[in-house]
């Protein structure tokens, strides 16, 4: 459904996300598949600038809480489609600040190290890779705090 911009732009509002944020919270983190279905969501999303601003949210930390399903769950497809919605908000520089903040170039580094039988993965982990390591910011814990 949210590949249609229209319906897409109906879902990105802040019920929408409220909805996606709920999930990220419990049942992403207890069902693989789950965690699949909301990070397809939000990647799809994620293509359309009018949602940029749910992502850019520091209060409900959409990036951070996706990025925690990682600890629970390391499928392929779930990494997949993790470095894809990275890959489509790596250039927003708010969505940027949240991945610096979680340190995506230490976690790119460290999927990097595992063996992966899906090529496009290990492409997405070079590309990834070369740009956080050339454009990771580095904030002080007071920067932190005032995000």
């Amino acid at each position: 459904m949210v590949k249609t911009k229209q319906l897409a732009r109906e879902f990105s509002n802040a019920l929408g996300f409220k909805i996606l944020n709920e999930f990220l919270e419990q049942p992403c983190l207890e069902n693989a598949q789950i965690g699949y279905n909301v990070i397809s969501i939000l990647w799809v999303l994620s293509y359309n600038e009018f949602s940029h601003k749910f992502f850019e949210d520091y209060s409900t930390g959409i990036i951070e809480k996706v990025s925690k399903i990682l600890d629970y769950f390391s499928w392929e497809k779930i990494v997949r489609i993790l470095l894809m919605l990275y890959d489509n908000l790596k250039l927003n520089e708010i969505c940027q600040e949240h991945l610096s903040d979680i340190d995506a170039l230490s976690l790119i580094i460290k999927l990097k190290n595992r063996h992966w039988v899906d090529e496009d993965i290990n492409k997405l982990l070079d590309s990834l890779f070369e740009f956080f390591d050339t454009n990771q910011k580095v904030f002080s814990s007071i920067d932190k705090f005032r995000n």
